[in-house]
């Protein structure tokens, strides 16, 4: 009788083991997903204009076995000859009256150094204007969809006189109000498999 009592203490021992086992899984992107969009903000009652840039050349893994894994030293270079709000003539006078006046032109750096997958939060290094500064970006994974969103100020990167130039040329549009801070935005499309 005890031999067989502990023969079914071992049995549900192992089963409990088996079941706290954590699921090894692989994290999949697809690179034709990745959209880097921003709202930029005008008027003294902060009215978003969002755009997205087209011309980016990102390098970044495209399966691994952790979302850490799959986005920690992934990067981009993104040339700002290629932004998009969906309006030509904006397009032009953002460009000429912002981004015109980057060193070095026209690109901006970025690359994600750090994720903490339990905190939802990871750290993206942007570099423009000869300036790099840490962004702090909060992410989420909602239907297979990953987000991350964070805010720089654009005073960071030693950009006063591009803002500036830019209030001027949309003076009347933006009510004599062009904000430094920036929303800026991460979409990917990632899937999972766990076995």
């Amino acid at each position: 009788m005890t031999k067989i009592l502990i023969s079914l203490l071992l049995l549900l021992n192992i089963s409990l083991l088996a079941k706290d086992k954590p699921k090894e899984c692989t994290y999949y992107l697809d690179k034709s997903s990745i959209v880097i969009g921003w709202s930029a903000f005008k008027t003294p009652e902060k009215v978003g204009v969002k755009g997205s840039f087209n011309g980016a050349s990102v390098s970044i893994y495209d399966k691994a076995n952790s979302l850490e894994e799959l986005l920690v030293g992934s990067m981009a270079v993104i040339d700002t000859r290629y932004l998009t709000t969906s309006n030509a003539k904006r397009d032009k006078t953002i460009f000429d009256n912002f981004f015109s006046y980057f060193n070095p032109f026209p690109m901006i750096k970025t690359s994600i150094v750090n994720v903490d997958e339990k905190n939802l939060l990871l750290n993206l290094i942007i570099s423009m204007n000869g300036k790099s500064k840490s962004i702090p970006m909060e992410f989420k994974v909602v239907n297979g969809y990953f987000q991350a969103i964070g805010t720089l100020d654009l005073k960071d990167f030693a950009l006063s006189t591009a803002l500036d130039t830019l209030n001027k040329a949309c003076f009347d549009l933006h009510k004599g109000v062009t904000w430094s801070e920036v929303e800026i935005a991460l979409d990917a499309k990632i899937s999972r498999a766990c076995k």
